[in-house]
């Protein structure tokens, strides 16, 4: 069974990363933030793949982690050129991993961007609702503090590809943040 969830991951992971660099590749126009273009649209889903930078963490799930995240755009701010956005996601492996990140973040973007495809990058935070089943760790679902830094690229159309950072608060003294990918659909 983990095996085959193993699979599905670096499938998944491999999609993730060749839309990404379709994305970049295909050269669309830069989107501008009007009514009918991708970038406005207020809903987002994103599915791609968890690195977790903690040993522990890699031990009892695996180095690779399905990640599936929902974005709603709260507030757009035209005079910094950004947007305020809320997502909850779901990142897991197996029953002894499992991570909900709850986020509110700030997105950027250039006006002037010179590249073909147009890129954003950001900040958030939020609370993790963790839990981490090792024999050294209590098992329980806690509620960690963290942050996270991300970068993406979007062409015309409405996928998109992302790169988060997550650091968050231990879980008895076990880091569970690390990097996440993902690829993205806005609707």
């Amino acid at each position: 069974m983990k095996t085959n969830i193993q699979k599905i991951q670096k499938m998944l992971l491999g999609a993730a990363l060749c839309s990404t660099i379709g994305i970049a590749a295909t050269g669309a126009a830069h989107a501008q933030l009007t009514s009918d273009t991708p970038v406005n649209k207020p809903f987002a889903f994103k599915v791609g793949a968890f690195f977790a930078g903690g040993r522990e963490v890699r031990r009892y799930s695996s180095n690779i982690n399905l990640a599936i995240e929902g974005e709603y755009r709260l507030q757009v701010l035209p005079s910094s050129n950004s947007t305020v956005l809320g997502s909850i996601g779901y990142i897991t492996s197996n029953k002894d991993f499992q991570m909900v990140p709850l986020t509110i973040s700030q997105v950027f973007r250039d006006p002037n961007n010179a590249v073909r495809s147009m890129y954003y990058y950001g900040y958030g935070f939020g609370i993790y609702a963790t839990k981490l089943n090792s024999p050294d760790t209590t098992g329980k679902v806690k509620g960690l503090l963290g942050g996270f830094l991300v970068a993406g690229i979007e062409g015309k159309g409405p996928l998109f590809g992302e790169v988060k950072y997550h650091y968050v608060s231990k879980y008895d003294d076990r880091f569970v943040g690390g990097f996440q990918t993902t690829l993205g659909y806005r609707f």
